[in-house]
């Protein structure tokens, strides 16, 4: 979403989610629908395909947006991984580690600066002295607007979207 944000496809595009085949500017592979899921949404905007988890607008962004613009994000967020030129990335899927994912997300929940993660925070003797304490590392890696947009809409997904039983069920962070 990060390029086309920046390129003022922000998240009020609204994308036609066709069910079909999609033919993939990324890959010579094509993507199709599960069975028993011929539901027209007409024109949706980024924003509630992203709270629904209508796939498909999102792969059609992707494309439109470019691998290499993803990847870009993807590494100044966090993941030290390969990000494969392949539609799944439009849905998040890339080999990463927990370490990397919850750094990723914690990069746009403090509007675009990235920590570097620390395994140990402090050592104490037995008399809860300070021995070491670590530093904490930042560096502003995403546009401060650009991660709050991102926030917001991702908040969108457990506030009214797929994942609403969070709130139901009694969390109310961002």
């Amino acid at each position: 979403a990060h390029p086309a944000i920046e390129s003022s496809l922000g998240p009020t595009l609204a994308v036609v989610f066709a069910v079909g085949l999609l033919a993939s500017a990324l890959a010579s592979t094509s993507i199709g629908c599960a069975a028993g899921s011929e539901i027209m949404y007409g024109l949706l905007s980024m924003r509630t395909a992203l709270a629904y988890s209508r796939n498909i607008p999102s792969v059609r962004l992707a494309a439109a947006v470019g691998h290499d613009d993803i990847a870009d994000l993807a590494s100044a967020a966090g993941i030290k991984g390969e990000v494969r030129n392949s539609p799944m990335v439009a849905l998040g899927i890339t080999e990463v580690t927990p370490l990397e994912l919850t750094a990723a997300f914690a990069t746009f929940a403090t509007l675009g600066e990235r920590a570097k993660p620390r395994y140990v925070l402090r050592v104490e003797d037995e008399n809860g002295v300070i021995l070491y304490r670590t530093q904490i590392q930042r560096e502003r890696k995403i546009d401060p607007g650009l991660a709050n947009v991102l926030t917001d809409m991702m908040t969108d997904v457990v506030t009214q979207g797929t994942g609403a039983a969070v709130r139901q069920a009694g969390f109310y962070g961002p």
